[in-house]
């Protein structure tokens, strides 16, 4: 007999809560926020100059290897479709999604109960620590960076149950990406979930 699979419906709730919350209201705050116009500085750089990692409009020139390059790099490449601002709004709601769907999976590991984690990621989207990173702070690569970790989490579990390739290498990749995309949240992120 099969087991049917079937939607959660708080989750789908999260989702559309914090794509409509969340998701019109950066058109509001982002730009105005602490750290926002800096990313938009770095993926400028990759939209004009890929390649180059020395950076001469700042100054006498600096490093842009100095910040984790993935989101920056991401707002670029979707510069080309739409400005960077395009871009940068795109990924905003990608984080958007990718936060809800990270505290969803990682509740579930670690209550096992479907109803837990929906409640969790419906809790998730009127985070004041998500708000206040989102929309006061634009950290967009601490967002990324805890999401992707979220997801990673609930991979290394299933690598360290089963013994499964598969999952040992979609852990790594999880990885990778966290720490690509920003540097704190693996330091802090790790230390945090071996600590007890």
């Amino acid at each position: 007999m099969k087991l049917k699979k079937t939607t959660n419906k708080l989750l789908i709730a999260a989702l559309f809560i914090g794509i409509a919350f969340h998701g019109s209201a950066i058109f509001f705050t982002l730009e105005t926020t602490y750290d926002a116009l800096i990313h938009l500085f770095f993926a400028e750089h990759y939209a004009t100059s890929w390649f180059e990692p020395w950076n001469y409009k700042w100054y006498t020139g600096f490093t842009v290897m100095s910040y984790p390059p993935l989101v920056h790099q991401c707002i670029g490449l979707l510069s080309y479709v739409g400005g960077l601002k395009f871009g940068m709004f795109t990924v905003a709601i990608i984080a958007i999604i990718l936060f809800i769907t990270g505290v969803y999976r990682f509740s579930l590991l670690i209550t096992s109960s479907r109803t837990a984690a929906g409640y969790a990621a419906l809790l998730a989207v009127f985070s004041s620590s998500f708000v206040e990173t989102l929309h006061i702070f634009g950290q967009l690569p601490s967002i990324i960076g805890i999401s992707i970790l979220m997801h990673s989490l609930p991979e290394i579990y299933l690598w360290l149950k089963t013994g499964s390739y598969r999952y040992y290498f979609t852990s790594l990749s999880l990885i990778a990406v966290t720490v690509t995309s920003h540097h704190v949240t693996p330091i802090f992120g790790w230390y945090f979930l071996f600590s007890h």
